[in-house]
């Protein structure tokens, strides 16, 4: 639980991280829940702890419903309403989340987050439309879509869990490269096959999708169904509290076009803003600069929109 000591409580929010490896430990969320306390917000971080091995399932669901009710039991909360924050694929559970509490959520910030699982996943192992034909592949992304077609992709059962724990150590790995180049990376891929049974083994390089007949190869494996019990669509029909949508306009791992799948299927209840910003990608900011004076100006005007409407959800001043 983060609070500050110094500043009044003034609202709450429970935070759903995506797919952190280290789940509250990370930096970039432990960064983000101080960031919050420090604004007099009381925040609960609940780790979800099979997102943090790569793998999407009701698990997460019950762990951030476990965090929204500790925060209710916290002194200055005391059952009052709580925002929730979502953050990447931290999406799924918290617009569940949103839409299962009904009238006790303040407010939801939808961060770099998804409609559709199946499209996020697609774009992730590069499919592109004339749109996004600038956006570079994330060759780093193979494992969390791989973790989940077991069905599809059937090891051996005896293959399941060194394969998923080669995949997990992979990309623990993978994401520390400050340059992950595809040579860099089939490094690694040859160092974390080694132990693997020869059928485990295959699987696995293949799932690490670092090369494009990879990534062709998993795009053709999971195919248009895979992923249909991961469809927020239901969900977000039932969601009644304020909505604000944020993206980074150069995400390269879900798309910013999701902001209008998520928008458009939300209910007007839900009074649905969006935010797009050139300052992040992904998972981090944008060290290029921004360009002309104009351009810099409206990322400032909507860097404030996004503070001001995480202040509105977490205190209920909508």
């Amino acid at each position: 639980m983060y609070r500050s000591r110094r500043v009044a409580a003034i609202g709450s929010y429970v935070v759903a991280h995506g797919m952190c490896l280290d789940g509250l430990r990370d930096a970039r969320i432990d960064r983000l829940a101080r960031a919050l306390a420090s604004a007099g917000f009381v925040v609960a971080v609940p780790t979800l702890r099979d997102f943090s091995r790569l793998r999407v399932t009701p698990s997460a669901l019950d762990d951030l419903r476990n965090g929204l009710a500790a925060l209710r039991l916290s002194e200055p909360v005391h059952g009052q309403r709580v925002g929730v924050f979502s953050a990447s694929f931290g999406s799924l559970p918290a617009i569940q989340l949103a839409a299962a509490e009904g009238d006790s959520i303040s407010g939801l910030i939808v961060f770099g987050g998804c409609a559709n699982f199946t499209r996020s996943a697609r774009f992730a192992l590069g499919v592109r439309d004339e749109e996004t034909a600038h956006v570079p592949v994330d060759k780093t992304c193979g494992p969390a879509i791989a973790s989940n077609m077991l069905a599809a992709l059937k090891p051996a059962r005896a293959d399941v869990e060194p394969l998923l724990d080669a995949w997990l150590s992979y990309t623990r790995n993978a994401w520390k490269l400050s340059d992950p180049s595809e040579e860099a990376l089939a490094a690694l891929v040859g160092l974390h096959a080694e132990g693997l049974s020869p059928r485990a083994a295959k699987l696995f390089r293949k799932g690490c999708g670092v090369t494009q007949a990879h990534r062709d190869w998993l795009l053709d494996t999971m195919g248009p169904t895979q992923f249909e019990h991961l469809s927020l669509e239901p969900w977000l029909a039932r969601v009644r509290c304020p909505v604000h949508i944020m993206h980074g306009a150069g995400d390269n791992v879900i798309p910013v076009s999701e902001t209008s799948a998520l928008r458009g299927a939300l209910s007007a209840q839900a009074r649905a803003r969006v935010h797009v910003t050139g300052m992040f990608a992904h998972s981090a900011s944008v060290k290029a600069p921004l360009g002309t004076v104009s351009r810099l100006w409206r990322e400032g005007a909507t860097f404030l929109d996004m503070v001001r409407s995480i202040v509105n959800a977490g205190t209920c001043a909508v």
